[in-house]
């Protein structure tokens, strides 16, 4: 059921909830231009599961500030927000590519974590290592710029290697405001970010890091240079997909997404 919160900021924020009487709550968090859709093969996994549309995204508000808010700062805020107004402890944090920084930010306001899986996320370090991260794309640039047409929203639903959703996914871009997807990219420049890598090697907590083998957005080669983070298994693992497991192999991501809850 669909649900909605207002959190800091006076911000509203949209959410579906299934509890399932376990210990663990896992917090699904989305990718940019995406929404709490791109879960909707998740709903059998082992826990209580909640579903966020990051605001500026899906059901949620438009942010009437977005200089301050549509940054991985404030979504990090808002994420602990989430958990503290939900009373959720056991927290797992389950972050897809923008969701998965915005889950290694939320570390900083939350104390309620307990793990972090993360797929299609390379962790940044600081001053800000996108070029060496990400893998060079024009169309993957457009995730960043703020209006954009239906053929470059196909575009990038191809570019995330989810035929199978392409129509749901275009929707999905289509309906994000604007204003985010160009004051992300500004806030980057403005020292709205902090040093993932930093956070990742200093935290006690479990991290499943993961990626698509057909990933085109993300360097396989830059994650194999973090093997030295408190990783699942001591790993990165890697799906059968593309940048959107959760999409195109759910199957085999949600058997993994268990294994990980399993350990808590």
């Amino acid at each position: 059921m669909e649900k909605t919160i207002v959190l800091r900021d006076n911000v509203s924020v949209s959410y579906e909830e299934y509890p399932q009487n376990k210990k663990a709550n896992l917090v699904f968090i989305h990718g940019n231009s995406l929404d709490k859709s791109s879960f909707r093969y998740q709903k059998d996994v082992e826990a209580n599961l909640y579903f966020l549309d990051l605001i500026g995204h899906g059901n949620s508000s438009h942010s009437e500030d977005p200089a301050e808010n549509y940054n991985l700062l404030f979504y990090g805020e808002l994420v602990a927000d989430f958990i503290q107004k939900k009373e959720l402890k056991n927290v797992i944090l389950v972050g897809h590519s923008l969701g998965g920084h915005v889950a290694i930010h939320s570390l900083e306001f939350s104390t309620e974590i307990e793990g972090l899986f993360l797929f299609g996320t390379p962790p940044i370090r600081l001053p800000p290592n996108m070029p060496e991260a990400f893998l060079p794309s024009e169309i993957g640039g457009l995730f960043y710029q703020a209006d954009i047409s239906r053929e470059q929203a196909m575009a990038m639903a191809s570019l995330l290697d989810s035929e199978d959703a392409a129509n749901e996914i275009v929707s999905s871009i289509l309906n994000t405001d604007p204003n985010c997807r160009s004051h992300l990219l500004a806030s980057v420049g403005e020292g709205k970010i902090r040093n993932e890598v930093d956070i990742l090697q200093s935290t006690q907590i479990k991290t499943f890091l993961g990626i698509g083998a057909k990933d085109r957005l993300v360097n396989r080669a830059y994650l194999n240079s973090l093997m030295d983070l408190n990783l699942f298994e001591h790993r990165i693992h890697e799906f059968d997909a593309g940048h959107c497991p959760q999409l195109t192999n759910p199957s085999a991501f949600n058997s993994l997404l268990n294994q990980f809850i399993a350990h808590f």
